[in-house]
């Protein structure tokens, strides 16, 4: 009977948010690989069923310009910032993905759709101030 070999305790295998760093764990616990925030703090990261992440810093303090919302790969390296819904506006709401494109509320209080492979805005529209503040409120 072949012996099972024994899993590599320090085989990245988990990803978790560490003093606002994205990190992949290892089986010990220990960080293995840290993305650092490129503006304020990681507040949530989604996996993808493509081995992707994509990523939301705090929109508050964030560089002006940048988008706080991201994707990157397995190895944590950046592939696309996402498209801004104006130039003054950030991403606030906790991402989702629903029929295959991401959805974010802006801090303005805009639902983005975003195509999954660039970050391009597919469409967007207005929602209640009032559903915009408690969105952002419920996801940090």
């Amino acid at each position: 009977m072949p012996q099972k070999p024994i899993p590599d305790p320090e085989d990245p295998n988990s990803l978790a948010i560490i003093d606002g760093a994205l990190c992949r764990m290892n089986r010990k616990g220990r960080a293995v690989t840290r993305h650092e925030p490129i503006g304020s703090a990681v507040v949530q990261f989604l996996a993808t069923s493509e081995g992707r992440l994509v990523v939301r810093e705090h929109a508050f303090g964030f560089l002006q310009g940048f988008s706080n919302l991201y994707c990157l790969d397995s190895a944590l390296r950046l592939i696309w910032f996402a498209e801004l819904p104006s130039e003054t506006d950030l991403y606030a709401g906790a991402v989702t993905e629903e029929a295959g494109v991401f959805v974010c509320i802006s801090v303005a209080g805009v639902a983005c759709r975003l195509d999954p492979g660039t970050g391009k805005i597919l469409s967007s529209a207005p929602v209640a101030r009032s559903m915009a503040i408690v969105e952002a409120q419920s996801s940090d």
